[in-house]
């Protein structure tokens, strides 16, 4: 069995390319017609290793279907970019909560899914920090009006 999206060049050959508008739509269509309400992408910093996995909530916002299922941010304290980039990348998580399509919950809090939650304080440097940091993060969601984020550990 393939995948929707693989072509057969050959008996011994397959392509499965899945980084492209058309295949994103199409499970953008597929996960609305299942019933489901939105999906958590990583959230890589530009200057990370990781980057170019952006790609597919890239391809998810430039996508027509976008209204059609919402997204929501999974961080990774040690992939959010160098320290002293903190207020930058709040910058962009902050702007992607403001985004009609974000999945909000609980009196419409932006959600947002943070893996490893326990590196955070080693990432920025002490608990006072961490606490310091989320709630940088926290008072600038609604400062812009998106409201405090909602945050699944």
């Amino acid at each position: 069995m393939l995948p929707f999206y693989a072509k057969i060049i050959s008996d011994n050959e397959v392509e499965m390319r899945a980084n492209t508008q058309e295949v994103l739509d199409k499970e953008i269509e597929y996960a609305h017609n299942a019933g489901l309400d939105y999906w958590a992408f990583d959230y890589y910093h530009p200057s990370s290793k990781a980057a170019p996995y952006n790609y597919s909530r890239e391809l998810y916002m430039k996508s027509t279907r976008k209204a059609d299922i919402n997204f929501c941010l999974l961080v990774f304290p040690g992939i959010l970019g160098p320290i002293e980039e903190w207020p930058a990348t709040i910058d962009t998580l902050v702007t992607a909560f403001n985004d009609p399509s974000y999945q909000k919950v609980l009196a419409n809090r932006p959600l947002v899914y943070v893996f490893m939650v326990e590196g955070t304080e080693a990432y920025l440097g002490s608990k006072e920090k961490t606490k310091e940091g989320w709630g940088y993060l926290r008072n600038k969601a609604k400062d812009a009006g998106s409201g405090a984020p909602y945050i699944v550990a």
